[in-house]
Protein backbone atom coordinates (compact mmCIF):
# COMPACT_ATOMS: atom_id res chain seq x y z
CA UNK A 1 0.00 0.00 0.00
CA UNK A 2 0.94 3.61 -1.03
CA UNK A 3 2.18 5.98 2.30
CA UNK A 4 0.95 9.39 1.51
CA UNK A 5 3.24 11.79 3.05
CA UNK A 6 2.93 12.61 6.78
CA UNK A 7 2.00 16.59 5.54
CA UNK A 8 -0.48 16.13 3.34
CA UNK A 9 -3.78 17.75 3.97
CA UNK A 10 -5.92 15.12 2.36
CA UNK A 11 -3.58 11.95 4.36
CA UNK A 12 -6.31 10.18 6.27
CA UNK A 13 -9.10 10.63 3.05
CA UNK A 14 -6.14 9.25 0.73
CA UNK A 15 -5.76 6.33 3.29
CA UNK A 16 -9.55 5.27 3.22
CA UNK A 17 -9.97 5.19 -0.04
CA UNK A 18 -6.60 3.09 -0.19
CA UNK A 19 -8.59 0.95 2.32
CA UNK A 20 -11.67 1.04 0.78
CA UNK A 21 -10.22 -0.16 -2.83
CA UNK A 22 -8.82 -3.19 -1.12
CA UNK A 23 -11.66 -4.69 0.68
CA UNK A 24 -13.18 -8.07 -1.16
CA UNK A 25 -16.28 -6.67 -3.28
CA UNK A 26 -19.42 -8.43 -4.73
CA UNK A 27 -21.03 -6.34 -7.29
CA UNK A 28 -24.42 -6.82 -8.82
CA UNK A 29 -25.58 -4.69 -11.47
CA UNK A 30 -29.08 -4.12 -11.92
CA UNK A 31 -30.16 -2.24 -15.71
CA UNK A 32 -33.52 0.13 -14.68
CA UNK A 33 -34.70 1.52 -17.66
CA UNK A 34 -35.05 4.92 -17.70
CA UNK A 35 -38.54 5.07 -18.54
CA UNK A 36 -39.10 3.24 -14.98
CA UNK A 37 -37.14 5.56 -13.18
CA UNK A 38 -38.24 9.44 -14.29
CA UNK A 39 -36.11 11.02 -11.98
CA UNK A 40 -32.76 9.24 -13.78
CA UNK A 41 -34.17 10.16 -16.82
CA UNK A 42 -34.96 13.82 -15.95
CA UNK A 43 -31.58 14.30 -14.70
CA UNK A 44 -29.69 12.06 -17.89
CA UNK A 45 -31.45 14.62 -20.36
CA UNK A 46 -30.28 17.88 -18.54
CA UNK A 47 -26.79 16.41 -18.06
CA UNK A 48 -27.20 16.21 -22.04
CA UNK A 49 -28.82 19.55 -23.03
CA UNK A 50 -26.37 21.45 -19.95
CA UNK A 51 -23.36 19.02 -21.50
CA UNK A 52 -22.52 18.39 -17.88
CA UNK A 53 -19.93 15.32 -17.17
CA UNK A 54 -20.14 15.56 -13.62
CA UNK A 55 -23.26 17.55 -11.02
CA UNK A 56 -23.72 16.66 -7.33
CA UNK A 57 -26.67 17.65 -4.88
CA UNK A 58 -26.67 17.63 -1.05
CA UNK A 59 -30.64 17.79 -1.35
CA UNK A 60 -32.65 16.93 -4.26
CA UNK A 61 -32.82 20.43 -7.01
CA UNK A 62 -35.89 21.99 -6.65
CA UNK A 63 -36.70 21.10 -10.22
CA UNK A 64 -37.20 17.37 -9.58
CA UNK A 65 -38.71 17.32 -6.31
CA UNK A 66 -42.31 17.09 -8.14
CA UNK A 67 -41.04 14.13 -10.70
CA UNK A 68 -39.47 12.43 -7.21
CA UNK A 69 -42.87 12.52 -5.53
CA UNK A 70 -44.62 11.19 -8.78
CA UNK A 71 -42.61 8.55 -8.93
CA UNK A 72 -43.06 7.39 -5.50
CA UNK A 73 -46.63 7.91 -5.31
CA UNK A 74 -47.44 4.24 -6.07
CA UNK A 75 -45.46 2.86 -3.49
CA UNK A 76 -46.68 4.93 -1.06
CA UNK A 77 -49.51 3.03 1.46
Amino acid sequence: MMDPPRGDANRDLLLKIFEVTHWKWNAEIILIQRTANRVADMLARQAVRDHLDYTEWLLPHISILSVIQDDMHPTVL
